[in-house]
């Protein structure tokens, strides 16, 4: 009698669940056990177990070795304790079975589907044929249910990821709801704080590794958190980058909100990752506590955007950096230093010149642009200041009519034309029946006032919309009023409270410059 040197796999899905006895790893050990206890031509001599890899795919580590021993020799029996222990895409698996394991004399047992290659071959096993089909499909149906659960959970405000973001972590009774982790979320703010005072993505990260800071995968390893192999570290090696740091300050979620559903896979048996347009990822506002306020990450993102380069061996940017435009060419305007008999002079300049068509290039001394932008600013913060107690007496009603009173007026003038148009339009059949018009003249005026109370319905339509959009954001008006509001608390102008109140300074000339506000004083 033969004796056969077999290998027992033994496979538990990511998809299965773990409270399931009879797909447990030690529940099929055990049948396979028994049934080698009951054919003594058979001797396991290695155990292979992948414990959370889909049937799907065949690249699974314990599968992979296994392989290696039919390839070396070292086996020439697998058993399983079904089929779809083996495997679940239909292609592949029949490969396998049919071409791979013969070419080696390999024989193959799937013991509670009743498959046993020594007895009939898996070219002529009808029935193998069947449970594989059933397998994939069963693949198939449980893929579909899946995403369609997981859409269901975004849409919900649920968090689906396997691991949450730095400054997170899972609730401990709701799974699928983040919670703030107060040992991370400090280190958050500071790297958003710093960013609002011009530090740069590099300085930011060299700071936090001189003061000893651990990165985000070094503080998942630390204390033991599931994590992806890379996370918010770059390579291997855990520390803090430029790149982590942009990671971080792009992420919406610090501000309470979930946008998730940002890449699929095609089917369930292609695993490569694509990105979708952004339109359709899956945006829930408020599902969890905020780290950073909306109006930070906002002027956060406006910050990324700008030309904020730092000048050699400096941690910040400039203050006017990125913000101070030529009127001439609309080009971003540079910061240079002169020294003159031992005396530096720092002045800004723009770069393009009359070479690309600037026909008035602007030069302004540092001193005299602060100068007079100091000054718009603090009439402009005066303004503000009044507006702001103004509010303060309001309620939220008196604070709509105002945000919308220039739309709420000319609404009410559209409004009364229409009716003024509509009246006439009607009055055009008693006219054509006194004879007071013709025929002619009667169609062509109806045409008219067809295509008037049609443009006026329009015109209404979008300054309705208008005053809706002014309302939905009436909340985050009024809390870039309070940040407003700490800034008239500091002495001075630091970076932070330019760009929060700052949307442009325009240089039209040594004497002449313009600052252009994030929000208008009416």
């Amino acid at each position: 009698m033969k004796q056969y040197q077999a290998a027992a796999y033994m496979r538990l899905s990511v998809a299965s669940s773990r409270e399931l006895e009879s797909e447990s790893i030690a529940n099929q050990e055990k049948i396979i056990q028994y049934f080698v206890d009951k054919n003594p031509d058979i001797e396991i001599v290695s155990k292979r177990i992948d414990d959370g890899y889909s049937g799907i795919v065949f690249e699974r580590p314990a599968f992979i070795e296994m392989i290696q021993d039919v390839l070396y020799g070292k086996i020439d029996c697998i058993i399983v304790k079904d089929l779809s222990r083996f495997g679940r895409e239909a292609i592949e698996t029949g490969r396998y079975l049919r071409k791979i394991l013969p070419a080696y004399g390999v024989r193959f047992i799937a013991i509670l589907d009743q498959i046993d290659t020594n007895r009939i071959p898996a070219n002529d096993d009808f029935l193998l044929q069947i449970k594989t089909a059933t397998n994939d499909e069963y693949s198939r149906e449980i893929s579909v249910k899946t995403r369609n659960a997981l859409r269901s959970m975004r849409e919900n405000g649920m968090y689906v990821g396997a691991c949450p973001i730095y400054g997170y972590q899972k609730a401990d009774e709701m799974r699928n709801h983040l919670v703030v982790d107060e040992n991370t979320a400090a280190v958050v703010r500071g790297i958003f704080n710093m960013k609002l005072q011009g530090y740069s993505a590099a300085s930011i990260a060299e700071i936090l590794n001189r003061r000893g800071i651990l990165s985000p995968l070094e503080y998942k390893r630390n204390y033991g958190i599931p994590h992806p192999y890379h996370g918010f570290a770059d390579h291997n090696v855990a520390r803090w980058s430029a790149s982590t740091i942009f990671r971080i300050l792009k992420d919406e979620t610090y501000t309470g909100a979930l946008v998730q559903g940002k890449q699929y896979t095609p089917n369930y048996k292609i695993k490569k990752r694509f990105t979708k347009p952004a339109d359709s990822w899956v945006r829930v506002e408020n599902t969890h506590e905020a780290i950073i306020s909306t109006f930070d990450f906002d002027v956060v993102q406006r910050i990324l955007l700008l030309d904020t380069r730092t000048s050699p061996g400096a941690n910040a940017v400039n203050l006017f950096s990125g913000i101070l435009v030529c009127s001439c060419c609309g080009g971003r305007m540079t910061r240079k230093t002169n020294t003159y008999k031992g005396k530096s002079y720092v002045y800004y300049y723009c770069p393009a010149g009359k070479k690309v068509g600037c026909n008035s290039p602007v030069m302004i001394r540092e001193e005299r642009l602060m100068e007079i932008v100091f000054g718009q600013l603090n009439t402009y913060l005066n303004g503000l200041g009044q507006l702001i107690c103004q509010f303060d007496r309001m309620n939220d009603e008196e604070v709509y009519r105002l945000l919308t009173q220039k739309q709420t007026i000319l609404l009410e003038a559209l409004n009364d034309k229409m009716g003024k148009v509509a009246f006439l339009k009607s009055s055009l059949s008693s006219s054509l029946v006194k004879g007071i018009v013709t025929t002619d003249d009667y169609a062509e005026m109806a045409t008219d006032y067809t295509n008037e109370i049609i443009k006026l319905e329009s015109n209404i339509n979008t300054l309705i919309t208008e005053i809706q959009s002014i309302v939905a954001h009436k909340n985050a008006q009024l809390e870039w009023l309070k940040a407003i509001c700490k800034t008239l608390e500091v002495s001075g102008f630091d970076r932070a409270g330019i760009v929060w109140i700052v949307k442009s300074i325009l240089v039209k000339s040594k004497t002449d410059v313009e600052v252009q506000f994030q929000f208008e004083i009416t």
